[in-house]
Order: C-alpha cells, then structure tokens, then sequence
C-alpha cells in the first residue's frame, strides 16, 4: 500500500510539475504576445502614415503643372535636404534626389499639398528618394511622360520614388542633433547611398528595420494618363462634334504647352468617333472616351502602365 501510495503521488507531483512548466511557458508566451501588441500597433500606425504619405505623393504628382517653363504631370517634390519641413527648390532641387519627406508645398497655380504627419513615432521623419529624371526643376533637362524609367531600384526592380521609415537606432547609428541630416544614422544596409534600395538584408537582419513603400511607374502613370486626357478634353471641347486626326494634331500643336514639351503626343493614339474621340496611350494601353458637353472621361478597360 505504501508503495502504491508513493507511487500515486509521484505521479502527483509530475503532473503538478508538468502544469507548472506548462504555466511557465504560457506565461513566457502570452507576455511576448503583449509586448507584441504595441509594436504591432506601431507598425501598423507607419504604414499607414506610408500610405497617406504616398496618396499625397501621387497627387502632387497628377496636379502638377508649370506652364511658365513647360513642365507637366508627373513630377515629384524634390526632398527636404536640411530638415526644415519644406522641399527645396532652384538651384537646390536641381541636386537633391534624397533626403527628409517635405511636410507641405504649394502648387504653381496655388494649391497647397500637406504630406501628412511625417514622425514615425521613434524619434525621426521619413526618409524620401526620387528619381532624378521626376523631380520638378526650374526649366526640365528631359521631356516626362509614360515612357520615361525611374533610375532607383528597390529589390533590383525599377521604382520612380521610395518613402522610408527608418526602425530605432541599430549598431553604430546615434541620433544626436549633428548626425538629424545624415542618413548613415537613420538607414540601414544599402539604403543610406539613397539610389540602390532593399527591403531586407539577408546577410545580417538583425541590424535591418527600416520600412519602405515605394512608388512605381506604372502606379503613377496610370493616374497621369487620365491627366493627360483632360487636357485633350479641354483643346478639343469647343468643337462638336471632335475632329479627325489632323485637325486633333493641328489643335495640340497650336495649344502647346506641357503636352508638346513632354512629349505626350508621341504617346497618344487619337481615333475619332463621331461626335466622340478615343486616346489611347502606347504605353499602357489606357483608353478613354471623350464626349463633347460631357465633363466625364470615359475609361473602357481596366488595363494599367
């Protein structure tokens, strides 16, 4: 009986022992969890400040025009070299293709874009890169339209922009006051050069946390082209009905302005239909549908750059 009872409550204290262990690992578990949760929150919180970043982006992007030196739809802000909240400009833009997230900037033709509420929550702004050939500078070097590739690369793939939100201080980085301009202390791995950019080291991930959301050609274009397309619209709206092909080359030619300098009439097919007209672009084939009288654009596929 002794033996027995000693060997009932053996078991006793093993299945004790196992529930203990097993409390432990619970309790090791679920309070990771929770450590989780604010994290989780945060990096939820980025991203979408990423996104409504981006969505900002893009719109200056499609409103963009100045007529004073023909430049049109497309163009990116320059970044905020020095951190003071606003893009550069001038002599400046001209060589700046990376640095903080501008906070705002008012259009040329007066409309002001805000970019959001730039801090990531640990200490710094976002990060931004664009491609050299986007920016909008004083008078532009180079025509932009569907055609014209980004020169960034995110993961080898071709990007016009990328919007970055550094992860806390890792290894060597110290963010003193000194260093708010220098990227080596808020980027990680190739992200500091600001042209080559990854999404993760694979080499050594522990020293990696920036966040990235880049901007694709194909995105923006997609939304230009509808720009582009109202401007036709705007040409060709006192006629009723729209014109043949000649008449439609003849009234751009003569209207000028950014759809010529850029070159957006070397991507334009213009097919009349009577009293309509059809453009669609080479690019993307995007097509859309102009009606006379109608304010509307008409798009027939779902097709993107």
């Amino acid at each position: 009986m002794k033996m027995n009872c000693f060997g009932k409550q053996n078991g006793a204290v093993l299945i004790l022992m196992f529930v203990g262990l097993f409390m432990a690992g619970a309790t090791v578990v679920l309070t990771a969890l929770n450590n989780r949760n604010p994290q989780l929150r945060e990096n939820a919180r980025v991203q979408a400040a990423m996104q409504e970043a981006k969505q900002a982006l893009l719109a200056y992007a499609v409103m963009y025009n100045n007529e004073f030196v023909g430049s049109g739809p497309g163009r990116l802000p320059c970044p905020d070299k020095n951190n003071s909240g606003e893009l550069e400009e001038g002599v400046d833009c001209a060589g700046a293709a990376f640095g903080r997230l501008p906070q705002r900037h008012t259009l040329p033709f007066g409309a002001l874009v805000e970019f959001g509420n730039l801090y990531a929550g640990i200490d710094q702004q976002f990060w931004y890169a664009v491609s050299a050939n986007y920016r909008h500078p004083v008078v532009p070097t180079s025509p932009l339209n569907s055609s014209t590739p980004g020169t960034l690369t995110l993961d080898g793939d071709e990007v016009v922009a990328v919007i970055i939100a550094p992860g806390q201080a890792l290894g060597t980085q110290s963010r003193i006051p000194a260093n708010v301009n220098s990227s080596v202390h808020y980027l990680d791995s190739a992200n500091s050069g600001g042209t080559n950019f990854v999404s993760l080291d694979a080499i050594s991930p522990e020293t990696f946390n920036d966040r990235l959301l880049p901007i694709r050609r194909r995105e923006l274009m997609t939304l230009v082209t509808a720009r582009v397309a109202q401007e036709i619209k705007r040409v060709l709206d006192p006629a009723d009905p729209y014109p043949d092909v000649a008449t439609f080359e003849t009234a751009m030619a003569a209207a000028g302005g950014w759809y010529i300098t850029d070159g957006w009439d070397a991507r334009v097919i213009y097919t009349q239909d009577s009293p309509r007209a059809q453009v669609q672009f080479t690019d993307c084939n995007i097509v859309y549908v102009l009606t006379p009288g109608d304010p509307d654009l008409q798009r027939t596929n779902s097709t993107s750059c």
